[in-house]
């Protein structure tokens, strides 16, 4: 199994060895999983009440632990990333770390609904707001300026749309046949290049965006392009208008086109024409910058990287986030330069550096 065909195996990993060192101070302070005595006659349901004495007792258990883990049991900079993951999402705050704290029964009828996820996880951070400064609140305090930032940045988002220029795009692909061979096998891609005689045809594909998949932007304004395929029921007024319907949050819940097979890519340009982006892109830029030249080269397969044409033509392919295989699998990139010699929390930081920028790029 090579280090791709494990990326689950090792996010597997990084959970597993969170949950020991948790496992082990809970055992270390000789604690006993929280139990709830529940009536039958009650279809097994915590009382409200019940629910509040069981939440109020695991608080300070969970926050001893939990405060300055990451040194105390020698984290993996991975780890420690999960650990801030949990810390800033219900879901794996509640999966990873509470369910240590309660013997399993009166767990599962903690969260036997999903609106109670959140409502434990915000039961917390009322908690830890209130009782005094740790390495948690540390913690929350840095995931709760970036979530306002995001969400500032979002409205600022809505507000520009209304002004952008959408623009539609109707594309098409070649009836798929299993004796066809891509053109651009085994070479490299340039798209429009200026001297033709410097990619010669036997090492380079080239793609000219008038006929290929490439957008330009037609103006200095925020531009958002839509692709989508002939088979695409909407003209591009309609198109248009469920845009419109998106950015105010009226459209249909139960119909997202845009995860429909005929919608191809969504593009967005001049993105620093939003106030109060150009902040948020300007430090995106330096940690994106500082976060390549601290990653060691991703190894790329003949067909698609030759060793000839690297050390003429330089370029750096590295990795940020989470590394999806072709198997399926799952896991964190780990070309970190040097990685053998560098301290734990300065990974860490490296790792926590770029986890802002994919965050935002998710949630915008």
């Amino acid at each position: 199994m090579d280090d791709r065909a494990d990326a689950a195996m090792q996010v597997f990993g990084q959970i597993h060895e969170l949950s020991d060192a948790i496992q082990r101070r809970i055992v270390a302070r000789s604690w006993e999983p929280l139990c709830g005595h529940i009536s039958g006659d009650a279809k097994n349901i915590i009382s409200k009440k019940g629910r509040q004495f069981l939440l109020a007792a695991a608080w300070p258990m969970v926050c001893e632990v939990l405060n300055n883990i990451e040194d105390q049991e020698e984290l993996s900079s991975h780890s420690r990333m999960l650990l801030r993951v949990c810390l800033g999402h219900a879901q794996h705050f509640v999966g990873i770390i509470l369910h240590h704290f309660y013997e399993r029964h009166t767990f599962d009828r903690l969260v036997s609904q999903n609106s109670m996820v959140f409502d434990i996880f915000s039961s917390f951070i009322q908690f830890v707001t209130k009782n005094g400064d740790s390495q948690i609140q540390m913690h929350l305090n840095v995931l709760r300026d970036y979530k306002e930032q995001l969400n500032k940045i979002r409205r600022h988002l809505r507000q520009a749309q209304r002004l952008a220029h959408i623009r539609v795009h109707r594309v098409s692909y070649l009836p798929y046949a299993p004796a066809y061979h891509s053109p651009s096998f085994g070479k490299r891609i340039v798209v429009d290049p200026h001297d033709l005689d410097k990619f010669h045809p036997d090492k380079f594909y080239v793609m000219h965006s008038s006929n290929s998949f490439v957008i330009k932007a037609q103006s200095s304004n925020l531009e958002i392009h839509l692709l989508v395929t002939d088979d695409c029921p909407f003209d591009s007024t309609k198109l248009e208008t469920i845009m419109r319907q998106k950015e105010h949050g009226d459209s249909d819940s139960d119909s997202d086109y845009f995860a429909k097979d005929w919608m191809v890519l969504v593009v967005i340009y001049n993105l620093q024409t939003v106030p109060g982006l150009q902040k948020w892109l300007s430090q995106a830029q330096e940690c994106l910058l500082e976060n390549i030249n601290k990653r060691s080269y991703i190894s790329r397969s003949p067909n698609k990287q030759n060793n000839v044409l690297t050390g003429v033509h330089r370029s750096r392919m590295v990795g940020l986030g989470d590394l999806a295989n072709q198997s399926g699998g799952v896991g964190p990139y780990l070309n970190i330069e040097g990685r053998r010699r560098i301290t734990t929390p300065a990974k860490y930081e490296i790792l926590k550096n770029s986890d802002f920028i994919l965050d935002g790029l998710i949630a915008v």
